[in-house]
């Protein structure tokens, strides 16, 4: 650590020692600060218009909005908008003002939309993945089952989950000035903190994982023992073009999945593992460029998934087309 001028406001360990340690920002240095702040406003600044034109389609078009998957995607969509609206928040503005406490209200926001948009995400995507087991279980009578409707319900009763739960962190949180790096890692208490890391953990590889596991292989015996449908009456047909077409989806959502464990499980391993269990210094400058690192990985998941719903998805595809190129159409 660098010998600086100890103030009132510094810890007792400072105090005691004589040394104040380094900030994160004094550790990397100030050309690697700026390009990362850079970097992420600008992938998140992409992730956020990417989102945001996914709800609007969904908004816009009937065509979507009878697809009962398409409104848990806007939910989805919605989380994504709010994991991207904290990295705009801190590392952007340390390079706008030199006064610790102007940050304050930031990190407010960026701690609020980070939880926000963490449960979010895992509440859509558990969502997402019943809604597909529901399909490839029972395909026949999935349309009566899953309405629109009901879609919108269950999205909206998660989304509420998710609010209460962020606003109980909030309230029990501890942001008090800049000092604490805007990290909600830190802005909340430590038991609560690795209750909602455990949730996380519970979600995602106890029960969304298995259960895409048990859709895959459904699927798998579905496609190999497939019939010749040419032959079939025109309502058989029907039938099996829409199973193909939600087999198809589930592949969609499979991907978005694919891409929110390898965000979710870089940042488990640093956080978890590389953190906690081998106790490192946080501070030093290995461990804070890695931490750089899983926070660009995770937050990739929220600038790739508008581009899964339209490369996989026909529906999509077409109204993305749609709302873009409608004018030089």
């Amino acid at each position: 650590m660098n010998a600086t001028q100890i103030t009132p406001n510094s810890t007792a360990l400072e105090m005691n020692t004589g040394y104040k340690a380094r900030t994160e920002d004094e550790v990397l240095g100030p050309e690697i600060i700026l390009f990362y702040a850079i970097f992420r406003a600008t992938q998140a600044t992409a992730a956020i218009t990417g989102n945001a034109i996914t709800i609007i389609v969904v908004l816009k078009y009937d065509f979507l909005r009878e697809i009962s998957t398409s409104t848990m995607v806007a939910g989805l969509a919605l989380a994504d908008i709010f994991s991207e609206v904290a990295p705009l928040c801190g590392p952007v503005a340390r390079q706008f003002t030199s006064k610790p406490s102007a940050l304050t209200p930031i990190c407010y926001i960026r701690v609020f939309s980070g939880i926000l948009g963490g449960y979010g995400n895992g509440y859509c995507i558990l969502l997402l993945t019943i809604d597909r087991l529901i399909f490839i279980i029972r395909p026949l009578r999935y349309i009566s089952i899953v309405t629109p409707m009901r879609a919108l319900v269950a999205t909206l009763i998660v989304w509420a989950i998710a609010i209460c739960q962020t606003s109980l962190m909030m309230a029990f949180g501890h942001i008090t000035n800049a000092a604490i790096s805007c990290n909600w890692a830190e802005a909340v208490p430590r038991v609560a903190y690795f209750i909602t890391v455990g949730q996380y953990v519970i979600i995602t590889y106890f029960i969304i994982v298995p259960i895409y596991v048990i859709i895959g292989f459904v699927s798998y015996k579905l496609s190999r023992n497939e019939p010749d449908i040419c032959h079939f009456p025109p309502e058989a047909q029907d039938q099996q073009r829409q199973r193909r077409s939600g087999q198809k989806l589930a592949k969609t959502i499979g991907l978005v999945l694919g891409v929110y464990l390898m965000g979710f499980s870089s940042l488990l391993i640093y956080s978890g593992i590389i953190i906690n269990v081998f106790n490192l210094d946080r501070f030093s400058f290995g461990v804070i460029l890695a931490n750089r690192i899983v926070s660009i990985v995770y937050s990739s998941q929220s600038l790739l998934n508008p581009f899964i719903y339209g490369w996989k998805h026909v529906q999509f595809r077409r109204a993305y087309k749609k709302l873009l190129f409608q004018r030089q159409q």
